[in-house]
């Protein structure tokens, strides 16, 4: 509660500003300076390396509430977003570093995969070889999250600023998933799912990991959970488990997000969902339903270009 309260008392900027500090102290002296070296000597005697699993996802797109699902599988580690760029394998061990730094009862023997979760455009090295969940959210459902938990307020200038950072994120996405051409490595997933086709989209992540050991709806709720800069800093991830329901499209303010730029962004969510499609495997609910989706994507687009004309 009182927490909570602070949160929205202190200003953004004052958080932000706190949290590069807590960023230098944690990471970069104590990960990088403290922790590495008895880590490396653990990780040298791990009979299998490490595999890693990154969620590719927009801002505000539910990746908060997939990372907490993922990492708090037994066979699954992860904190949150970690902020580093990957140029080479030697990236992958900040990674590590970073994550012992965070979680206590870190332990690099006891589990098979590490997340990081990416929802900014972080360079990602094509010969680093890693397993990709993409994850989409209804743009309408999107924006209207980040309106939220940012400013509160609405203005043209930061619905132009959103649909730029949207659309060449979605672009990143299909980029990506283009170069690695390699469908087993990569899953596809939208936050209606799961939230909405709970069961069939958790079923989706033991197939694609491979694990030994089905995934939960509920998840830990951890100290760092909704700090700024691990992800979602809202009330919400503190629910522990995931809140199920159907999904029901927002209603946008039209004299600032006009049917013109809705269709834009509905268009380069139909576009990258129809990459994904071809690159990516599909998580059971998206593939059970995908004519059904398509048709509901191309009747939003339609309806937004008939109203624009009239």
């Amino acid at each position: 509660m009182i927490k909570s309260y602070l949160r929205e008392l202190i200003p953004v900027s004052v958080r932000t500003f706190i949290s590069k500090v807590e960023s230098l102290l944690l990471f970069d002296l104590y990960a990088y300076h403290v922790l590495r070296a008895s880590l490396n000597k653990k990780l040298k005697q791990r009979q299998k390396p490490s595999k890693y699993l990154f969620v590719m996802a927009p801002a505000r797109s539910g990746s908060s509430l997939l990372g907490h699902i993922l990492y708090s599988h037994p066979e699954v580690t992860g904190y949150g977003e970690s902020h580093v760029s990957y140029t080479s394998t030697t990236d992958l061990h900040r990674l590590i570093y970073r994550t012992a730094a965070v979680l206590d009862d870190f332990e690099p023997m006891d589990y098979t995969y590490i997340v990081d979760k990416i929802v900014w455009d972080y360079p990602i090295a094509d010969a680093i070889q890693i397993k990709f969940i993409f994850l989409l959210r209804d743009p309408a459902a999107t924006y209207t999250s980040t309106v939220h938990s940012f400013s509160g307020q609405e203005s043209p200038a930061g619905v132009e600023q959103w649909i730029s950072y949207y659309q060449k994120r979605l672009e990143r996405l299909k980029t990506l998933a283009m170069q690695i051409n390699e469908p087993n490595r990569c899953l596809t997933l939208r936050y209606e799912d799961l939230l909405g086709d709970t069961d069939r989209t958790l079923a989706s992540f033991q197939t694609f990991l491979g694990t030994r050991t089905p995934f939960s709806d509920s998840y830990t709720v951890a100290p760092h959970t909704a700090r700024l800069k691990y992800g979602d800093n809202s009330n919400a991830i503190r629910a522990g488990k995931i809140l199920r329901k159907k999904f029901r499209k927002p209603i946008l303010n039209e004299t600032i997000f006009t049917l013109e730029k809705q269709t834009a962004v509905y268009n380069c969510y139909a576009s990258c969902m129809t990459t994904l499609s071809q690159y990516t495997q599909l998580s059971s609910a998206i593939a059970d339903h995908q004519s059904e989706h398509e048709s509901s994507l191309s009747a939003k687009v339609n309806v937004s270009c008939r109203q624009r004309l009239m």
